[in-house]
């Protein structure tokens, strides 16, 4: 039968705070709309066609505007 190892646990503190403050931009993806043309995801090639339906921006979860 194995002998248990001891197991050392260590922790570390740090008292360096980081902050970092967002600013809202407008989506670079939908334009700010928050809605792209359907099948705007599954494009593979340099073309392809709309059919006027359209599906909410991925990029900004519909909202038009991004954190960064």
């Amino acid at each position: 039968m194995a002998k248990k190892k001891d197991v050392k646990t260590e922790t570390f503190e740090s008292t360096i705070k980081i902050s970092h403050n967002l600013t809202p931009h407008k989506c670079p993806i939908c334009y700010g709309n928050g809605i792209v043309p359907d099948g705007f995801y599954n494009q593979t090639s340099g073309q392809w066609i709309s059919t006027g339906v359209t599906e909410k921006c991925r990029s900004c979860d519909g909202t038009g505007i991004v954190w960064g």
